[in-house]
């Protein structure tokens, strides 16, 4: 694997000659200390490493997070004939070796999936899904934390109340102690978003308040740089076939919505130059969820287990959209990423990248992010952003026939961006077909923090199976 460039900074401190005393310090001048972080300009990737060589079950859907300490922990779906367990590994050789896998809660309903991580404060925290009866109609979200950096974790804690059918409970954290978490519920053909937070681990997760109601799906939640929770969703009108991304956050007691997709803009919208805003800037402001019509939507794929949801029915040429991903920046904005289809096709689609104002509630205008002819399909972006305030993204795309993951790097606060390739190999990509055995899921894991950068992502490179691999960012 590639050791990314690093920059070593010499300072002349005691004496230059010998003999020469080394100067007084002024009582003026500020404290010496290591230099502050810059953003990581990430140029490429490394060589590919398999997680966990010499399985013969199939793989899916990780979550990464690197620890402050350099620790990498991994997880996924693992497809084990007609059951599927999450398990989860850790790294502390920057990935070039893993522990051997193990199962969270092997005793559970053999159903168990979106593995997801994050650290905040002095815990790691760890949740999935977990699908409580045979016929996929009941879920929960189990959370499980740590605080001796994934070496030992609590006892699963049920999040949510039995009887319903929920989906994506995603997580964000302030750095500090404190945790969000958001996530869609399913009661009969009524769906709802969901949020909580806790600052004392997964036992805290107990006062959980319904953020909107319809046809949705939810997103990656993020903290503000004034310490407001914002939940994240991709809205879906079922009568007029239009869709937006919104944000919201709860004021005085009530949840109030931000959208933000009304500068989302379309492959034909856009300039043919990456990181340009529109050519006709008219077409960018205003659009509001018009933005989504016959020219282009966000989407995600179906999901089979949940058919009464009905976002992923199907309604006017509409195939699903992708959950949007958020992050805070260091100014105080909110970058946002998700994928656009081109032209209201169902087989090219661009990833697409903005940001939002908190303050201002105002949004710059969509950057489509691929560097490719139209034509190819890009979707189901992840976004992670170092300690410096770097940006970085992961997609599957099929410019080169087969798929294959591609990233891209901002260090200015998403004005340019640098795309590179991630995977050494093209693969088939699954869900294509729902073929169990090529499915490589819905998302990646992206994580960094002062120093790294790594993707971790599944795909069918090797043989009719999907195993997960890491890269190392380099500079």
């Amino acid at each position: 694997m590639s050791v990314p460039a690093r920059l070593l900074v010499v300072l002349a401190g005691a004496s230059l000659l010998a003999g020469c005393q080394p100067a007084k310090k002024n009582k003026n001048d500020a404290d010496s200390g290591p230099p502050a972080p810059v953003p990581l300009a990430i140029t490429g990737m490394g060589t590919d490493v398999e997680i966990s060589p010499g399985t013969s079950d199939s793989q899916a859907e990780p979550s990464a997070l690197v620890l402050d300490d350099g620790t990498l922990l991994a997880a996924w779906m693992d497809l084990s004939g007609y059951n599927l367990y999450v398990k989860w590994t850790r790294s502390t050789d920057g990935g070039a070796t893993w522990s051997t896998p193990q199962p969270f809660d092997e005793a559970s309903y053999a159903y168990q999936n979106d593995p997801v991580f994050l650290q905040t404060g002095n815990y790691v925290y760890f949740t999935y899904l977990l699908v409580e009866n045979a016929n996929a109609t009941k879920s929960a979200v189990v959370c499980l934390d740590s605080t001796d950096g994934g070496l030992t974790w609590s006892d699963p804690v049920h999040i949510t109340a039995e009887g319903d059918f929920v989906d994506r409970q995603w997580m964000a954290g302030d750095g500090a102690g404190r945790a969000i978490m958001s996530w869609d519920r399913f009661n009969g053909n009524l769906m709802y978003q969901d949020y909580s937070e806790s600052t004392t681990g997964c036992a805290g997760f107990t006062d959980i308040s319904t953020v909107a109601s319809g046809s949705f799906l939810n997103g990656v939640p993020v903290i503000d740089a004034d310490g407001n929770g914002w939940a994240s969703r991709a809205n879906y009108n079922m009568r007029s076939g239009t869709m937006d991304v919104t944000l919201a956050t709860d004021t005085s007691g009530s949840w109030v919505d931000s959208k933000v997709s009304s500068s989302l803009v379309t492959a034909t919208e856009a300039s043919s130059a990456v990181g340009e805003n529109p050519t006709d800037e008219a077409e960018a402001r205003d659009h509001g969820s018009e933005v989504y019509t016959s020219a282009g939507f966000a989407r995600y794929p179906a999901l089979s287990f949940a058919p009464k949801n009905p976002i992923y029915a199907g309604a006017s040429g509409f195939d699903g959209f992708y959950s949007p991903v958020t992050a805070l920046l260091p100014d105080g904005t909110i970058a946002v990423t998700t994928d656009v289809l081109e032209n209201g096709s169902t087989t090219t689609g661009d990833t697409v990248y903005y940001d939002f104002d908190p303050k201002a509630g105002t949004t710059t205008a969509g950057l489509i992010l691929n560097q490719d002819n139209a034509g190819a399909q890009q979707m189901e972006p992840w976004m992670a952003v170092d300690t410096a305030g770097g940006i970085h993204t992961t997609w599957f795309d099929d410019r080169e026939g087969g798929w294959r993951l591609y990233g891209s790097t901002s260090v200015d606060g998403g004005k340019t961006w640098d795309e590179y390739t991630v995977a050494d190999d093209t693969f088939k990509k699954g869900f294509d077909d729902y073929d169990t055995y090529h499915w490589v899921g819905h998302f990646q894991g992206l994580t960094a923090n002062d120093t790294d950068v790594y993707a971790v992502w599944c795909d069918s490179r090797a043989s009719g199976n999907s195993f997960c691999y890491v890269d190392h960012g380099v500079e």
